[in-house]
């Protein structure tokens, strides 16, 4: 409550009879419920885990109550293809140092929203980076896909999944590449 509406209250109380102390009453209970309203309820409860360690990558704690509405569209487009081997490797991929020579640690972005809208370039890096710091491509990344391309995947493909290759799409996130072919299976 503003000084003066502090001030009007109070002088309703002090000068007035019944009338205008049930007046004073009513104006500082419709004041207390317009600042509950005009509060928003606390949404950092109810971020996905995922989310909340993305957005810790940048923040050494989530303070707002509130995220930016870009924030909340640039996740709500990728939100499906978001895993936790994904995130894993964004965790180390952020808390490596910066080399001294180029290289993908030079990429990397400087604010969540930037991380959310090319989170599929990111996370590439990012197993680019492992793979070659453990010596070569390694683990199920190595192989080439044994799902053949289906007609027209990039149309139906989540988030920016459709702007990569067939051959990305297989060994980044596999479920969906047989989610895609079957899919194409369909409309035929």
């Amino acid at each position: 409550m503003s000084e003066a509406t502090q001030t009007l209250i109070a002088r309703l109380r002090r000068n007035g009879g019944p009338l205008a102390t049930a007046a004073a009453d009513c104006i500082e209970s419709l004041l207390l419920e317009v600042a509950k309203l005009q509060r928003p309820p606390s949404k950092t409860r109810d971020l996905h885990p995922l989310r909340r360690r993305l957005i810790l990558l940048f923040q050494s704690r989530i303070m707002s109550a509130t995220r930016d509405r870009r924030e909340d569209t640039a996740w709500a487009r990728i939100a499906k293809i978001v895993k936790e081997e994904d995130v894993a490797a964004l965790e180390r991929f952020y808390r490596a140092r910066e080399a001294t020579d180029s290289d993908e640690t030079w990429s990397r972005k400087k604010n969540i929203l930037t991380l959310l809208n090319q989170y599929v370039t990111q996370v590439e890096l990012a197993h680019t980076w492992a793979d070659k710091r453990r010596g070569g491509a390694a683990g199920p990344r190595a192989a080439k896909p044994a799902i053949p391309e289906p007609e027209g995947w990039q149309a139906r493909a989540v988030g920016a999944l459709g702007e990569r290759s067939w051959d990305y799409v297989c060994r980044f996130y596999p479920e969906e590449a047989a989610q895609l072919a079957q899919e194409g299976g369909n409309d035929e």
